[in-house]
């Protein structure tokens, strides 16, 4: 069994041999391999390797095949080159930090129209389609870095307050008095500080109406969640242990 697997083995290695010398002859004799079986064997008969295969059958298989291996190196080629095309008109956006995600295409087209990269993408549609999402995924970034920036200030205003020893039963209109020039409270300006603090209210208290309440001067801060902890159970352990 192992001998004859061995000859077998042998006999298709020297088939595969064979078949790679006549797919030569027809790449070196100027075969069109998109064009017929008939001028293929015009072009190649009077060579020797023209029967490097045995059969005018397996001439023509191989024909075929070196027809369709080609076509499809040239199709993966394409698609590679396509695909470099979109890569590179990516990093060209990516390069311009002037671009935001409320620049509309447009803008972007009188602003980076000549480069060789914008022009590479040579469909107007495709190249709106992939600029649109491009803006789309600056919009994603944006809003997440804007996000984590609130949180961070609103974190270093919880801390400045803990600090400060600010209770339970402290007045906002105090507090805001003797820390409303501190730059933990002057990163977040009037409007996003009533509104971050109003919608944990909404949270805690469950009204809209209600919640509004406790932002009146002089309202204890006992009447909203703490700022401190984030705890809505008062008296919060955290302010008055």
């Amino acid at each position: 069994a192992d001998q004859a697997a061995a000859v077998a083995s042998r006999a298709a290695a020297e088939r595969e041999a064979a078949t790679q010398r006549f797919i030569a002859l027809l790449a070196a004799s100027g075969v069109d391999p998109e064009g017929s079986w008939d001028d293929a064997m015009k072009r190649t008969v009077n060579h020797a390797d023209y029967r490097a295969l045995q059969t005018l059958g397996d001439r023509k298989a191989a024909f075929e095949r070196w027809g369709r291996e080609r076509r499809e190196a040239a199709e993966a080629a394409a698609r590679a080159e396509e695909r470099r095309r979109k890569v590179d008109f990516l990093t060209l956006l990516k390069g311009r930090p002037e671009l935001t995600s409320r620049t509309r295409y447009p803008e972007a087209e009188a602003l980076l129209g000549k480069e060789a990269r914008w022009l590479a993408l040579a469909d107007e549609p495709e190249r709106e389609e992939l600029y649109e999402e491009y803006a789309l995924s600056l919009e994603r970034k944006e809003g997440a870095e804007r996000r984590a920036a609130r949180q961070a200030r609103m974190a270093a205003l919880r801390a400045l307050l803990e600090r400060e020893a600010v209770s339970a039963k402290s007045q906002w209109r105090k507090v805001h008095a003797a820390l409303g020039e501190a730059a933990e409270m002057i990163a977040l300006d009037k409007v996003a500080r009533r509104g971050a603090i109003s919608a944990e209210a909404r949270r805690y208290l469950g009204s809209s109406r209600r919640s509004l309440g406790w932002l009146e001067y002089g309202a204890p801060l006992a009447a909203r969640p703490c700022l401190m902890s984030g705890s809505a159970s008062w008296p919060c352990p955290r302010c008055t242990g």
